[in-house]
Parts: structure tokens; C-alpha cells; sequence
């Protein structure tokens, strides 16, 4: 990696990397003088490694250099600024190794996500921006990498909601698939299952895939006098047709307004006064008024 700084007075440029192969910098550690301790770097880049380097460097040649403020900006000099575009190579079917060299040599940089999949280790799954793109220099390429662990869903039933984050944290750290999740609440009259996962969707043991969302259904309260809450319907209009009550096993399409039971178990096995929204007559007599029905 390179970091690339000026003073008025000077220019320094420092490169930090292994000098027989280009080997990927990820959790190594340096010393950190002022610190007094080592410092633990997970990914280098230029501003966390080589950037150091340059600030301390430049702090001891500058000592005892007068402050000076850098020089107006020549006409002309913007067009040195334009950086040039390159297109971005395929890496599909290569090897790590082979897909990072390509990539380096089209001047542009890999970043490498090895994540769960059902292809064999070290498979490339996925790259972005896809091969042919047109970036500029320097644009960094992000490629997916099987690491050989099946992508299979872990078990969140019977957790509590608060331990759910720090569930998936941790499976995403062991699978890299940054799986996210959204929160739904079901009414439960039942204590125990209250703040409690009682299912998701999709459920324990399925194949998931990167950055996939899936829903919990985590138990809250039911509302009170929630459960028996009976259905209540007004009478349906017939008035648009024209002999009154439609022909047997009509299709009727009725004005129907609802009034909602808090959750939907109350809707089972609920009775109301009136003939199904999308229901069948069964016969044309009895047309004064609706016969009971029953929402199943």
C-alpha cells in the first residue's frame, strides 16, 4: 500500500507491503510507539499503515523548517487531476491468487469476502462491478470467495429478543453472510412466550445467502379483551343487480364494512351475520335477508 503526501517544502511517498509476492495485509499488528503497546490492524490500507508512516517522517523532517503556506495553483494543472479509467477484469472461475493479480494489474484494488456458500472452497461466487465495467484507476473491486462452510441457518427459537442481535453477530462472523433481520410481533396470551423468538422465516436448518434478510416472530402481550372479540358486519347491498339477490353459486362481490378483531386468531371460528365477501348463495330463495356465516 502507498500513501503520498507534500509540504511546501517537500514530498515523501511510502510504500508498505511484502517485497517477494503481493500478499494480502489482514490481521497483522504493529508497534505503536506512542501508544507504548502494539496496535492490531485487520485490514491495511494507506491512511492506517503507510499514512503513519509518512506523518512521522515528515514531523522530523519539518522540525526546523519556517511554516510556509503551498503556492497558488498553476492554470492548466486540473487536467493532471483526471483520473484515468480502466475496465474491470473477470475474475469468475479464477483462483484467488490469479483474481488479485488481475485485478492489480488493471490498476484497481481487490477487497476479498470469503462467505458460506454450497460451491466448493475457494470458489469465486460473486464480483462487483461486474468484469467489462468502466472505473476509474484505483477503484476498489469486491470479490465473494467460498469458504467451504454450508450457508445453513442456525436455530433462534426459544432465544430471547434481546439475545438475537448478538445471535446473528456472531453467525455472520462465522460465515461472513451479513445476514440482517427484521423484528414481528405476534400477540400471544401466553406468558412464557412473551419477549421470546417463536419462529422464523425462513426456519432453522435452510440455506441462506449473503446479505439476506430474514423475519423473527418474537411474542408480545395480546391486548386485553382481544380474543373473543366477535366480527360485526353491515348488510350487503344488492342493489346492483338487477333482479335483487344474484342467480346459485354466483360469485357476489357485496359492500361489506368490517370491524377487525386485534389479532388474527380472533378471526377463527368467529360467527357474523352475513353472507361471505367472496361466497356462494345457495339458492334464490330467502332473499329478505343474509343467512349466517362462518369465517374459517
Amino acid at each position: 500500500m502507498w500513501y503520498v503526501g507534500a509540504i511546501p517544502q517537500y514530498t515523501a511517498a511510502v510504500w508498505v507491503g511484502h517485497v517477494d509476492a503481493q500478499v494480502e495485509m489482514v490481521n497483522f499488528k504493529v508497534c505503536d510507539e506512542n501508544a507504548g503497546a502494539d496496535q492490531a490492524i485487520r485490514r491495511a490500507y494507506g491512511g492506517t499503515v503507510a499514512g503513519l508512516v509518512w506523518a512521522d517522517f515528515m514531523e522530523y523532517v519539518a522540525a526546523d523548517l519556517e511554516v510556509e503556506d503551498f503556492p497558488d495553483e498553476p492554470e492548466g494543472t486540473g487536467w493532471y487531476f483526471r483520473v484515468p479509467k480502466t475496465d474491470v477484469p473477470n475474475a469468475m472461475g479464477l483462483t484467488q491468487r490469479k483474481a488479485e493479480d488481475a485485478i492489480f494489474q488493471a490498476g484497481l484494488r481487490a477487497e476479498i469476502d470469503k462467505v458460506a456458500s454450497t460451491e466448493p472452497k475457494g470458489e469465486i461466487l460473486h464480483q462487483s462491478p461486474a468484469a467489462g465495467s468502466r472505473v476509474s484507476q484505483g477503484s476498489v473491486v469486491r470479490v465473494r470467495i467460498s469458504n467451504g462452510v454450508h450457508p445453513i441457518l442456525l436455530d433462534l427459537v426459544g432465544l430471547a429478543a434481546a439475545q438475537v442481535d448478538s445471535a446473528i453477530g456472531r453467525f455472520n462472523e462465522e460465515t461472513g453472510l451479513d445476514l440482517a433481520w427484521t423484528r414481528v410481533d405476534v400477540p400471544t396470551d401466553e406468558p412464557s412466550a412473551i419477549d421470546i423468538v417463536i419462529r422464523t422465516s425462513p426456519g432453522p436448518g435452510a440455506i441462506v445467502e449473503f446479505e439476506q434478510r430474514i423475519r423473527v416472530f418474537i411474542g408480545v402481550a395480546a391486548p386485553p379483551g382481544g380474543r373473543r372479540r366477535r366480527l360485526r358486519a353491515s348488510r350487503a347491498d344488492y342493489s346492483s343487480f338487477p333482479e335483487g339477490l344474484p342467480a346459485a353459486n354466483a360469485v357476489m362481490l357485496p359492500t361489506v364494512s368490517w370491524a377487525i378483531a386485534s389479532s388474527a386468531s380472533t378471526v377463527k371460528n368467529a360467527w357474523c351475520p352475513v353472507m361471505s365477501t367472496f361466497g356462494k348463495v345457495s339458492s334464490r330463495e330467502n332473499t329478505s335477508s343474509p343467512s349466517p356465516c362462518r369465517l374459517a
